[in-house]
């Protein structure tokens, strides 16, 4: 997609260019075919000017099906335009337009909307929101259905602070490999699960915090569904829905539309890109509504021996998220209190999750021990980060002894090892003094 102007003028200039140089060669071709020169000459050089005149002829062909296309898009009445007309149109073509012809036909519907409120503003107003979102916590149901037969509920408790540390507990399984219930804490940079099995038995495992986590848990977070939060403020898992300030940070990947769309009860401004659309809600401080996602339809042409060229012909419609009931929580903060997410395949829906939040409170203090006081007495605890297995007890000197008691017998038992390794080494060499004196 063209990011700017200047490279939209920058393609114009060598379309135009690539025209001139044709007709300048079809010209300079004429005036040799009328030249005394050789007839093996003059063949080569009508067969110039057929190649050169149909590539011409191509160029106008492709500019005819541009304008035609700009044509259709102004011709919509009683409203402006908007990205489902650029599509419509797209496919009505069948692949005819060029992937240039694409882009200034999108520039085109673009520069026809005044809208009340710039794409700049709303990244404004979001990064605002996100930068008053300190501490919080959210108490909320989520309902996985794959199919009528297949239906998972699953609670989810979520907190996080100002500096940097994040509490989730899972309630319910959502798949079979699940526990029956799960804590997952980050606190100085340490990565804490506690799993708590359907036979009584808890296990733990604490190790150094990386990127890689961000795959260990997959909720699917009130606040991030609503663009409130960062998704890498506490590696959690990227959702399909876009990042609407990462979105907004490079500069003409989106763009607002002019007429106002009545989405969920509530009129809405959109927000859309190529494959995305955003739908925020004025009277909730611009709070997302819904949200939309597309993939792009290619068709695939042979073109010149085996070179498959690919044409966009439309953009197929794949997840959807509506976000209702919103709750006043401050400082221009509204959250949804009810969230329902569809996946869709070739127009067929795959899988559905609601999210239904009990409680969320934002912005209220919490304390350390919150964070960090998570594993129980009796616990198997596998330490990544000092490297010890133990049982968790309320008695620190006992925990202290196990970790000493440990420590002693890996030392004692590679200790036993060296000592054994040398004695078969000094037997082997003796053996090998004794061979060789007889000889």
């Amino acid at each position: 997609m063209i990011k700017n102007q200047r490279e939209l003028d920058n393609r114009n200039l060598e379309r135009c260019l690539e025209q001139a140089f044709r007709l300048e060669c079809l010209i300079a071709i004429g005036l040799r075919l009328f030249s005394p020169v050789s007839l093996t000459f003059r063949f080569v050089f009508l067969l110039s000017a057929i190649c050169a005149l149909s590539g011409c002829m191509e160029l106008l062909a492709g500019e005819k099906d541009f304008l035609d296309a700009k044509t259709h898009l102004d011709e919509i009445q009683g409203r402006k335009p908007n990205d489902k007309d650029f599509f419509r149109i797209i496919g009505e073509f069948g692949g005819k337009l060029t992937v240039d012809e694409e882009d200034r036909l999108f520039v085109h519907m673009v520069r026809t909307q005044k809208p009340l409120m710039s794409d700049r503003d709303i990244l404004a107003l979001y990064q605002a929101k996100r930068s008053s979102l300190n501490t919080g916590q959210v108490c909320y149901e989520e309902t996985v259905i794959f199919s009528p037969e297949q239906v998972t509920h699953v609670l989810y408790m979520f907190a996080f602070s100002e500096t940097g540390d994040m509490y989730l507990e899972q309630t319910g399984k959502q798949l079979d490999r699940d526990p029956e219930r799960s804590i997952i804490t980050i606190a100085d940079d340490a990565y804490t699960r506690v799993a708590f099995a359907k036979d009584g038995s808890i296990n733990a495992s604490i190790t150094p915090l990386t990127e890689h986590h961000r795959y260990f848990y997959q909720p699917s977070m009130p606040l991030i569904l609503a663009n409130l939060f960062d998704e890498d403020r506490f590696l959690l898992p990227r959702t399909l829905g876009r990042d609407i300030i990462q979105l907004l940070s490079i500069q003409g990947r989106a763009f607002v539309l002019e007429d106002m769309e009545y989405v969920n009860g509530k009129n809405c401004i959109v927000l859309f890109s190529m494959l995305e659309r955003f739908y925020l809600v004025p009277e909730y401080d611009y709070a997302m509504t819904r949200f939309e996602s597309y993939r792009s339809v290619f068709l695939e042409e042979d073109k010149n021996k085996g070179i498959l060229e690919r044409r966009r012909i439309g953009r197929e419609y794949i997840y959807e998220s509506d976000l209702t009931d919103f709750v006043d929580c401050g400082n221009g903060i509204w959250v949804p209190t009810t969230v329902k997410n569809v996946r869709y395949d070739n127009g067929t829906r795959t899988s559905e999750i609601r999210i239904n939040v009990k409680d969320v409170q934002l912005n209220e203090p919490l304390p350390k021990s919150f964070f960090a006081d998570v594993i129980p007495e009796n616990a198997m605890v596998a330490d990544g980060i000092r490297g010890l297995v133990y049982r968790q007890s309320d008695s620190p000197s006992q925990e202290v002894a196990k970790s000493n008691r440990t420590w002693f017998l890996q030392y004692l038992s590679l200790t036993l090892g060296c000592i054994l390794i040398l004695l078969v080494v000094v037997v082997k060499y003796i053996k090998y003094l004794k061979r060789k004196q007889t000889a």
